[in-house]
């Protein structure tokens, strides 16, 4: 860090981890959020079923599975919806599951003969994925920790209700009136499960306020209607590439640029 003269940080969350290291000053300067045009995408390109209200969660492997935490979105939707009702659906979109195989074995298990659960284990491009986001009914992250929360915040851009855990990156932007946000209590990182795990600590979703929200959203058209708004109007005002733009211009000003 000594040969940077300044940090700009894309969440408040790493700002206040960097800050409490570095010299130099360390400043929250938001992203700008956007996305590829989706258009052209269908349910049927991905092999997904029309009728169904479907949950999507899209993770790397390489972000550290514990951390992701696909295992938390699998035992929420189970609990909130018996394995009688196909009226809904969860898709987990993952990559390089085949270079950690026990792990993506233990979440193929967890959905054991639930059909309703599909994952699609692949390399997508950035228009496919946004593709994927397009088609399905709302986005859920019950991650442990987040830097920024990319996928929450293209989903709420694309005019898609947002379940995610009240912890870290993601609360910049998703907010109580324009998310669905998760309750959590702060868990020891065990060994293994992420690098300098020691003397660290991060959140454990409540998974029942989880179950819950996904019931509600399907089951509430008005209010999922108003949270998918609310969050789509808050990203197009707030993480415009013109807003934050001006934001990083104005502090070049201010340091003689």
């Amino acid at each position: 860090l000594k040969y940077f003269n300044e940090l700009w940080c894309p969440s408040r969350f790493i700002q206040s981890s960097v800050s409490k290291i570095c010299e130099r000053p360390s400043l929250y300067m938001p992203p700008a959020f956007s996305v590829e045009d989706s258009k052209g995408f269908s349910r049927n390109h991905f092999n997904l079923p029309e009728e169904q209200f479907i949950f999507l969660f899209i993770f790397d492997f390489k972000s550290y599975f514990s951390r992701k935490n696909p295992l938390g979105c699998i035992k929420a939707f189970q609990n909130a919806f018996p394995e009688k009702n196909k009226a809904v659906g969860l898709v987990i979109k993952s990559m390089d599951g085949n270079k950690y195989p026990d792990e993506f074995k233990s979440l193929v298990k967890a959905a054991q003969t639930d059909l309703r659960i599909k994952f699609v284990d692949t390399t997508f491009t950035a228009k496919e994925v946004v593709g994927l986001m397009s088609i399905c009914d709302a986005f859920i992250s019950l991650h442990r920790s987040e830097g920024i929360g990319l996928s929450l915040a293209q989903s709420m851009l694309l005019g898609k209700p947002v379940i995610a855990t009240n912890y870290s990156g993601n609360t910049d932007f998703t907010l109580a009136d324009n998310s669905c946000l998760v309750d959590y209590k702060l868990i020891k990182v065990n060994e293994g499960e992420y690098p300098f795990s020691k003397n660290q600590f991060w959140a454990d979703p409540n998974l029942d306020h989880a179950s819950g929200y996904m019931q509600r959203l399907v089951e509430n058209d008005l209010y999922r209607k108003a949270i998918a708004e609310a969050g789509q109007t808050y990203i197009k005002t707030h993480h415009n590439p013109e807003t934050i733009g001006q934001k990083y211009r104005s502090r070049l000003i201010e340091l003689g640029y």
